[in-house]
């Protein structure tokens, strides 16, 4: 007994590097959705060129995970995630660079193009990061253990967001290329994180507590199927929704109800807190797994967030606003992160599953959003945002006829436990 607590022990402390080295590249994130929009804008770009630069990134993610597929087998996860953070601090270090080198109205088309190509790059070369540092932190866990893993994992780049986009906006309103120099710290440190961190292993996965869930091999196959399939769309939409948001509402903010940069980063960090919050509770709990009530709140919540959007005004409303969407995402992000991995001995191929989801739907956001918002004014992007949920919401009800559970299947759903 002594023995097996001290190897768990151990694999806690083995994870500790990889989660600094998430925290610091979701800090990265956060300073760089809040000051993306005001450094384009800045270079005389369009709302739509705002949307493109965020989709352009997301778009290259996309990419990049397709790629690392192909070769997910034969890549080591250490060589490949301190590879990628060195390719990432020389694009990052570009575009600093490319900031200091347009200074006037004429060389900044050139330079929003050049931009536009650098946010790309760097998408593609995250895929070689985020999808291997999960595969490498959750293999060997399944059942509440896996949840307790994932949680973990989800609370480092959550934590990472809390007061990165407050940190963002600031430094966005002092400079466009204060944010950038500190995302080039933010990829040296985590560069030393993963440095500290011990070569990636497999290992046999721990024996299940008393009394925890049943792991999906022992549901129905209907029932594993059902929640995967709804916790994908659930992916999908809310990453639009949260997209819309991150890369439209801070030009919102500013040229439409006269609020800060600095505002829309405290708005941010709101989202990200509840987000985080909501990570904590998925992480400790498994109340929520197979739970169909679950996911209806959490829709519903979506989409009454982005009607009240179109009537707000004040700062406050947005508050309250944003952190109701924070939590409603961070429980379809986390269902799915859960659901795609739950019984798969293939973790890296399922994450990359997972990232691929969120990504596709934060592309498709973004560059829809810039498009409505320079064709159709800044609130058109909510319109499509309630347009998406409601879709969603009538596909996850179609899946649901389809396969819904019979009674063996009810059977099979653990008990409420936390």
């Amino acid at each position: 007994m002594l023995l097996e607590n001290n190897k768990r022990t151990n694999q806690r402390d083995e994870t500790k590097p990889l989660c600094l080295a998430m925290f610091c590249m979701a800090f990265l994130q956060g300073i760089w959705w809040i000051a993306i929009p005001f450094i384009i804008n800045r270079l005389h770009g369009s709302d739509a060129q705002v949307g493109n630069c965020c989709a352009l990134q997301l778009g290259g993610y996309i990419a990049g995970c397709l790629i690392a597929r192909l070769c997910l087998d034969k890549l080591n996860a250490r060589i490949t995630t301190l590879s990628s953070l060195v390719l990432l601090l020389m694009a990052t270090i570009a575009t600093l660079l490319l900031l200091y080198s347009t200074p006037d109205p004429v060389s900044s088309a050139q330079g929003i193009r050049f931009l536009l190509c650098l946010s790309g790059l760097s998408g593609l070369i995250q895929a070689f990061f985020w999808p291997f540092v999960m595969a490498w932190l959750s293999t060997g866990y399944e059942g509440s253990q896996l949840n307790r893993k994932l949680g973990w994992l989800n609370v480092s780049w959550t934590s990472g967001r809390l007061i990165s986009p407050l940190i963002g906006g600031i430094l966005v309103q002092y400079s466009s290329t204060t944010p950038i120099s500190a995302m080039i710290l933010c990829i040296v440190a985590a560069f030393l994180c993963v440095c500290l961190a011990p070569p990636p292993h497999q290992q046999d996965p721990l024996p299940q507590p008393p009394g925890s869930p049943a792991p999906p091999n022992d549901l129905s196959t209907s029932l594993a199927i059902t929640f995967r399939w709804m916790a994908l769309l659930a992916l999908v939409s809310s990453s639009i929704c949260i997209a819309l948001i991150r890369s439209q509402m801070g030009l919102l903010f500013k040229y439409e109800l006269g609020l800060s940069e600095s505002d829309f980063g405290l708005v941010n960090t709101f989202l990200a807190l509840a987000t985080f919050l909501i990570m904590l509770f998925t992480g400790k709990t498994s109340a929520w797994h197979y739970r169909l009530g679950f996911f209806v709140a959490a829709h519903i919540l979506i989409l009454l967030t982005f009607i009240a959007i179109l009537a707000a005004s004040r700062l406050p409303v947005f508050y309250l606003l944003i952190v109701v969407f924070g939590g409603s995402f961070g429980f379809l992000f986390a269902s799915h992160l859960y659901y795609v991995v739950a019984g798969s001995r293939n973790r890296s191929a399922r994450m990359l599953l997972h990232e691929l989801g969120g990504s596709t739907g934060m592309f498709i956001g973004s560059l829809t959003g810039g498009y409505l918002s320079d064709s159709f004014g800044r609130y058109m992007p909510y319109w499509f945002g309630i347009a998406v949920i409601g879709v969603t919401c009538l596909a996850q009800w179609l899946i649901w006829l389809a396969h819904k559970p019979k009674n063996h299947d009810k059977a099979a759903i653990p008990p409420l436990k936390s």
